[in-house]
């Protein structure tokens, strides 16, 4: 139990108030009744329009020095604590924060195993699959990914990657009542570097890749690549490192870490991947003389299991325990899923780079026996300069590509898809509605031929001028499939 007054005194924050804290949380839709909620400045928003909501509810707030907010229409200014209205000031909140969670929460990640996995492409992948062989172990294992958290029960929705620091403090202490002993989480590049990991320490980071993404946001692919490589910093004392050594640019972090690396790859790596066989049906490979087989799709999968085998026999998970275990893999939903119809066949994935449309493509190349189409947009208010690179990969490996929108948010879908048409070949089309995208592609393949939805996986939403619309292009391709059926008989 913590008293307000003991942890604002630790913070150097005047208190009088003995009431016991319920809970921490800066987001005043989480707060209640002797909750405190943490003003903090958002990337849209200064957080004080919520000190209002917050007091309603019974909160105390804490907030800068001179925040303003407004009380029956007025605006009030926070500087000092304001008896009746429970809120208390200091310099700077975002410098506290640390402190703040770590006196309120304690040390959360003590007596828990903490997996980090980072990279541009394959993190929902490995994290989903390092769950899945944990719990096949009988370990406790509680899943942070992308848009959702996973306890073994229920899947429950979150806005991104990685959450806040407080949501994501909360979070662990909620798992750790639970008696869960074993956290895996994706970790992204925004999180590093708006430092919503500080009070966090890992047992193990595993690093999938680092391609060109979100240079809209690090403006450069060294500062992107660096902010990824700031999470050694969050490792445990005698935590480890898991890299994909056929990937160079991974190889630089060994020179920027004392932590013990190891590695995965084609080629003496610690664990060596061999005789791989790729299919419509999985993948057959070996990894140090030991035979694998996954029912998960392409040679990236391969590299996806192979690193989340080479964490799971760090902690002591045998490769006999690991070979049963992998045998039934579930597909992640929107990450190579097949879907088959009775005279089609889609392959659907969340790759929406130009590294992981060229990997996607190279794989659908490998296993088509017709014509290969590729449905893919690029999203707005993103790095522009990838649109014309993901649409070179779409059109060097189909025979056609279909540009389309792909989450446009507030800028023009027609300069997105113009930015694409600057591809070099000319082998594509332009159906600006992803349905009908969707519904001509399939209307035009025969049933040798192979469609590729590229770019929003399992997103169940469509972001148009700041409005999410419902879209799922599973489901589309079930309604148009159900069509094709009634057609077909």
């Amino acid at each position: 139990m913590t008293r307000l007054n003991e942890l604002l005194g630790m913070l150097h924050i005047a208190c009088d108030d003995t009431r016991i804290l319920q809970g921490v949380s800066d987001d005043s839709r989480k707060v209640k009744k002797d909750w405190l909620f943490v003003c903090r400045k958002g990337i849209t928003h200064d957080g004080a329009a919520y000190i209002d909501d917050a007091l309603r509810k019974g909160a105390v707030v804490l907030c800068d020095k001179k925040r303003k907010w407004r009380k029956n229409g007025q605006k009030v200014e926070a500087t000092s604590h304001q008896e009746k209205e429970q809120v208390y000031a200091c310099e700077d909140v975002e410098a506290i924060a640390q402190a703040l969670i770590e006196l309120y929460f304690g040390d959360l990640c003590k007596h828990l195993c903490v997996i980090g996995v980072s990279g541009t492409s394959g993190k929902t992948s490995v994290a989903c699959i390092i769950t899945h062989i944990l719990r096949k172990q009988q370990k406790k294992t509680f899943r942070i990914g992308t848009h959702e958290i996973d306890d073994n029960q229920h899947i429950q929705a979150i806005p991104n990657t990685t959450p806040d620091s407080f949501t994501l403090a909360n979070l662990l202490k909620e798992a750790i009542q639970q008696g869960f002993t074993h956290i895996v989480m994706e970790v992204s590049s925004h999180a590093i570097d708006q430092n919503r990991i500080c009070f966090m320490s890992y047992d193990a980071i595993v690093y999938t890749n680092i391609t060109q993404d979100h240079l809209d946001y690090h403006f450069t692919r060294t500062h992107y690549m660096y902010t990824k490589f700031k999470l050694r910093r969050y490792l445990k004392k005698d935590g480890f490192i898991i890299i994909n050594k056929d990937f160079p640019y991974l190889m630089k972090l060994q020179h920027l870490s004392d932590a013990k690396l190891i590695t995965i790859g084609f080629d003496a790596a610690h664990f060596t991947i061999e005789d791989m066989h790729l299919s419509e049906q999985g993948a057959i490979f070996t990894i140090n003389g030991y035979s694998f087989v996954i029912p998960l799709l392409g040679k990236m999968n391969v590299y996806n299991t192979t690193e989340a085998i080479a964490l799971c026999h760090m902690l002591n998970i045998t490769y006999e325990q690991l070979i049963a275990s992998c045998q039934d893999l579930p597909y992640v939903s929107g990450r190579m899923e097949l879907m088959k119809g009775k005279k089609h066949t889609v392959l659907l994935d969340y790759a929406h780079t130009p590294d992981a449309v060229e990997k996607l493509m190279e794989f659908a190349r490998s296993i088509c026996q017709g014509k290969l189409y590729i449905i893919v947009g690029c999203g707005g208010e993103r790095d522009r300069s990838k649109r014309k690179l993901m649409a070179d990969a779409a059109c060097k490996y189909s025979d056609m590509a279909i540009f389309t929108s792909d989450n446009p948010r507030h800028e023009s879908l027609s300069t997105i898809l113009l930015d694409m048409c600057k591809t070099t070949y000319q082998n594509y089309e332009v159906v600006e509605n992803r349905y009908f995208a969707i519904k001509y592609t399939i209307k035009i393949a025969k049933e040798s031929d192979i469609i590729v939805i590229a770019g929003k996986g399992n997103e169940k939403t469509q972001d148009v001028e700041g409005r999410m619309y419902p879209f799922d292009d599973a489901d589309c391709v079930r309604k148009r499939f159900a069509k094709e059926e009634l057609f077909w008989k």
